[in-house]
């Protein structure tokens, strides 16, 4: 199985991610240097790495001793369907957007008395869809993902998150979202609401509010430099083998769960229209990790073994790289909530989102060419 090579595991991912990367980019290249193709998409096709780690923490428990915790992502999403109409009796414009959606997590909890150290890893392949239209956004994603240790990998469980959440747009500085996700952040499966709003306009300060996502301040320091204040869950379920009699009473695969709240500060530097990275750390707190004697928890809301965690500190790293080209927006809010609301249901800490522009300048030409938009409709509307 290859499974049991995660090097080979990591090379046929990589390989995926080149492969749909150098095919969106090629499907821009025509031979005929003077012909020019048109350009459908407004989300950039993005590659993304990030990091967490957290220092040890003694848990007062002698079969496990202390506990640390890192974290990669390496992931992607790419735009496989881009649609643009406009009303007939309005000048906005309306959007649907089909995004593939892909991420290799490798997470490592170590316990300091426990010889074999769990080596975990997520592998996740999903859809987004966003429809906008006038100042409504409906964004809908659907993530199938395993999570298993490196033993149990030949014969995963199955899981999914998934959700629909609602945007309303009401002016440039302020927008609601309601919605219902299915999520593992808080260390078991659960269902829930989720409720939003933005105050403030996206490409200055503005502050962003998503229960039980996350809550964040957010501010430019100059053109090349943004700002995040935040604080958010960070959780998630493994399955893990029990081999090596970790809890000798369990079965041979067990559940293990964590969560946390991480408080922190985030910088994020714009270093082009291609590549931008972050800096981030702060305080992770209310930690608990939890073991199930089961490959999925049934809906308990107990779990077999609960540990709580000392709060400490944490430091994420992350970069993402956008790729080709896309069509320009400027002072279109609704587009703004669009890319944005892609970017927080990206996996892990991210950079600001480079499809919202950062040069201002660009606001009063494009006020102008929305008047021109009806004159030019054959060059903004899907063949």
């Amino acid at each position: 199985m290859i499974f049991k090579n995660k090097g080979l595991l990591l090379l046929l991912f990589c390989f995926f991610l080149c492969i749909t990367f150098l095919g969106n980019v090629k499907a821009e290249i025509t031979s005929d240097s003077v012909k020019i193709k048109k350009i459908k998409r407004y989300i950039r096709p993005s590659i993304y790495y990030n990091s967490f780690t957290t220092p040890q923490k003694d848990l007062g428990d002698s079969l496990l001793g202390s506990y640390r915790f890192k974290q990669r992502n390496l992931g992607f999403y790419v735009p496989v369907l881009t649609k643009t109409w406009i009303d007939e009796d309005s000048i906005k414009l309306n959007t649907f957007h089909l995004l593939l959606t892909g991420n290799l997590q490798s997470s490592r909890p170590s316990f300091s008395e426990i010889d074999h150290q769990h080596k975990v890893y997520k592998i996740t392949l999903g859809m987004r869809a966003i429809y906008s239209q006038g100042k409504n956004i409906w964004f809908f994603h659907f993530s199938p993902f395993i999570a298993q240790d490196d033993r149990t990998l030949e014969a995963p469980t199955y899981r999914f998150a998934g959700g629909l959440l609602f945007n309303r747009t009401v002016s440039n500085s302020f927008s609601y979202r309601l919605g219902i996700e299915r999520n593992y952040t808080f260390g078991r499966k659960l269902y829930l609401p989720v409720i939003g709003f933005r105050f403030g306009q996206l490409d200055k300060f503005n502050v962003s509010i998503l229960l039980p996502r996350s809550v964040s301040f957010n501010f430019p320091m100059g053109k090349k430099c943004y700002v995040n204040i935040f604080a958010k869950p960070n959780g998630g379920v493994y399955t893990i083998s029990n081999s090596d009699s970790l809890y000798p009473n369990f079965g041979n695969k067990i559940t293990f769960a964590r969560k946390d709240i991480i408080t922190g500060a985030q910088f994020n530097i714009r270093a082009g229209n291609i590549f931008s990275f972050f800096i981030s750390s702060g305080f992770t707190h209310n930690r608990n990790i939890y073991f199930f004697d089961r490959i999925e928890p049934n809906g308990s809301k107990k779990a077999d073994i609960t540990r709580k965690v000392a709060p400490g500190l944490f430091v994420s790293l992350g970069c993402v790289i956008q790729l080709g080209k896309s069509k320009r927006v400027y002072n279109d809010h609704v587009m703004y909530d669009v890319f944005n609301i892609n970017n927080l249901y990206t996996t892990g800490s991210s950079t600001q989102n480079l499809d919202v522009p950062a040069n201002s300048k660009n606001y009063k030409i494009e006020q102008l060419n929305k008047i021109k938009y009806k004159d030019i409709e054959d060059l903004i509307v899907d063949e």
